[in-house]
């Protein structure tokens, strides 16, 4: 099972309303959501909240050990 934190959320769940968007929830290099529209900067990132311990600046492997000890 995934898990965000709530105060981590709540600022995509802000967006998705701002810009009247969709939760897509993405996997790369780690597990996280993010609005389907949002508008940034030229040099800056979109804004992504990790799932708990799917995070590859703190997991190298984004999680990917984890997710398949979970299945076991």
């Amino acid at each position: 099972m995934l898990k965000f934190k709530a105060k981590n959320i709540l600022t995509v769940v802000k967006l998705i309303k701002i810009n009247k968007a969709k939760l897509v929830l993405v996997k790369d290099h780690g597990i996280y959501v993010m609005s389907s529209v949002e508008k940034v900067k030229e040099g800056d990132k979109r804004t992504v909240v990790y799932a708990e311990g799917f995070d590859p600046d703190i997991f190298a492997d984004g999680g990917s050990y984890m997710m398949l000890a979970s299945l076991r």
